[in-house]
């Protein structure tokens, strides 16, 4: 206990003066954070490169091929290497250059399916017309997200999806949807080019990368899929306070379009469902799969029952409060109650308003409950299989753990016991929900 208190005290303070360093040097900060988003792209780029480079030093050294190895070693040694870098960077080339990056999973949405929803978007695209879509699609998370895909190996042409959660669309009323709608057409619209609009636009396609090549295991993708997994996971944590400044400027920009009351309202709508699903509805229905490996579960159209006119004020604020006080993690890219309310003049939460029929229900129509169904069947193959995968190898592991504590106290643990309980403890610090659930 007195080791994990004074962890956590090392890591509370540490971030608090990486906080303070950046507040006090932004402009340091963000040029810090360029070079860093670049260096992937130079990665990227230094294999085309050494593929000319070896190429040419191969032309030049050519009329020496004929010379006996034995009469000049020294010379084969270096046409040997820059051959060897002929071909690795060759290869790894051609992977770069042959890369399909998955597109954003969801269900297409279409305008005869949909036409409120797409007369909506519509008139946003009227309003943006630099902001181009090549895809809408409903997915199962619960938040609303423009994501730029690389056409191939290199982040210069992007296909762009609008992803919309279903969940989000559940939780909010209509007039709070649209303005979550305007607030993300207003963050990547020509108002927001920026800086840190590019960092935040970065930050997704190095994480696709990651994604792109961690299964690789063809010639050739060795290179490539070690430097992002190790390069990705730090730069998103390098930029994420980035990406909050970035998230900061949206809601300044949307108040071009809407007024604080309603910026307000949307922004407690989009805390409150964030909140409620994390920490109360999805935590309740993981146990319940626990519990009932074998039940056949639909929290879509349970949620959708559940929240048809909203979640009631009562409950909203106490969630409000409890966000409000939160202080987000420092890996979080997305900013605090308390700092987007600052943010846009304002110093308290106030009493959320009360949906009488939710987003869902007007902008999906008649095909909602298809909508709601066909998300559900997503979820029981793609979510449930995943969860229950997770909750089998937490037992294994913890049932180790418990052995290994018991024999601690008993008697000596082996130099290798001793790491697989030094390294079991430290992954239960972070699932004490499934420990306590047990």
């Amino acid at each position: 206990m007195i080791e994990d208190a004074a962890r956590k005290s090392f890591v509370s303070k540490a971030n608090h003066h990486f906080k303070i360093i950046i507040a006090t040097y932004p402009a340091l900060y963000l040029t810090l954070i360029t070079l860093f988003a670049l260096a992937g792209l130079v990665y990227l780029l230094m294999f085309p490169y050494l593929t000319l480079v070896a190429g040419y030093k191969l032309i030049q050294l050519a009329p020496d091929f004929t010379i006996p190895f034995a009469s000049n070693p020294e010379k084969w040694a270096l046409i040997t290497a820059w051959y060897f870098c002929l071909v690795v960077s060759l290869v790894t080339s051609y992977r770069i250059f042959s890369l399909k990056v998955c597109q954003p999973k969801g269900l297409k949405l279409h305008q005869d399916k949909a036409p409120e929803l797409f007369r909506l978007i519509e008139q946003l695209l009227d309003q943006h017309p630099q902001i181009k879509i090549d895809n809408i699609i409903l997915t199962q998370e619960h938040k609303i997200e423009i994501i730029k895909t690389p056409v191939f190996g290199l982040p210069i042409w992007n296909k762009v999806t609008l992803a919309i959660g279903l969940p989000v669309m559940i939780n909010l009323s209509n007039q709070q949807f649209k303005s979550a709608l305007i607030r993300k057409f207003y963050q990547f619209s020509k108002a927001n080019i920026s800086l840190t609009n590019w960092i935040f636009w970065i930050r997704q396609n190095w994480a696709q990368y990651n994604e792109a090549y961690k299964n690789k295991k063809k010639l050739g993708h060795l290179p490539l899929s070690l430097f992002f997994k190790f390069y990705a996971p730090k730069f998103n944590k390098a930029s994420a306070f980035a990406a909050r400044m970035d998230e900061l400027k949206a809601d300044r920009y949307t108040l071009n379009e809407i007024n604080d009351s309603d910026l307000l309202d949307m922004i407690q709508g989009e805390i409150v469902c964030k909140f409620f699903l994390e920490n109360t509805y999805w935590p309740k229905i993981r146990n319940l799969v626990r519990k009932s490996p074998s039940a056949n579960i639909h929290p879509h159209k349970k949620m959708a029952h559940l929240l048809a006119q909203g979640l009631p004020q009562k409950n909203a604020m106490h969630l409000l409060a409890s966000a409000y006080i939160n202080k987000g993690a420092t890996e979080d890219a997305s900013p605090t109650l308390k700092t987007r309310l600052n943010n846009i003049g304002h110093q308290k939460i106030k009493k959320p308003s009360q949906t009488k029929i939710n987003a869902a229900q007007t902008y999906l129509g008649n095909s909602y409950f298809a909508y709601v169904k066909f998300i559900d069947k997503v979820w029981m193959i793609t979510t449930l299989p995943e969860w229950k995968k997770q909750d089998r190898t937490y037992q294994r592991e913890y049932n180790l753990f418990k052995v290994l504590k018991n024999k601690a106290n008993l008697s000596k643990l082996s130099y290798k016991e001793m790491w697989q309980y030094a390294k079991l403890k430290k992954k239960n610090r972070w699932r004490s929900d499934y420990i306590r659930s047990e």
